[in-house]
């Protein structure tokens, strides 16, 4: 159902624009605060980490052996790319979102034109209807 609905291409439009390609800083009470292993420092320790994934060392602990201090993200960009918000797509998101709003539109006219509007044969069997109902009321005199 994420797929069917118009407000997955909204919000990801949305988010994708106004967040996207910013960079990222810690304030200090969000600062991962550990100890590398004995042998590493902090640098070689999260090398492969910062790689995958996203964030950043202060400068103070990128050669520390007994304090690391490390803020979780560097960028917005991996933030949208978890939640499926990207920046390249946001043009089309915005054409799927207006797509459902035109389908949404022409469809009510269609089924309102399809229940409510008198068709023709309709208004001529009524018509006939009436006939044979004088005749009924005249041959019953």
């Amino acid at each position: 159902m994420y797929r069917v609905s118009p407000f997955t291409y909204f919000f990801s439009g949305v988010l994708s624009v106004g967040l996207a390609n910013s960079h990222i800083s810690c304030a200090p009470e969000e600062w991962l605060r550990f100890s590398p292993p004995s042998p590493l420092n902090c640098s070689t320790y999260l090398a492969s980490y910062i790689e995958t994934s996203s964030g950043y060392l202060t400068p103070d602990s990128m050669g520390s052996t007994t304090e690391c201090i490390f803020c979780s993200g560097d960028d917005t960009n991996h933030f949208l790319k978890s939640v499926s918000a990207n920046y390249d797509d946001r043009w089309r998101n915005f054409g799927i979102f207006w797509s459902y709003i035109l389908f949404n539109i022409a469809a009510a006219v269609l089924l309102f034109w399809l229940t409510r509007v008198p068709k023709q044969k309709q208004v001529q069997n009524v018509k006939s209807d009436k006939v044979v109902t004088e005749e009924k009321a005249k041959t019953a005199e």
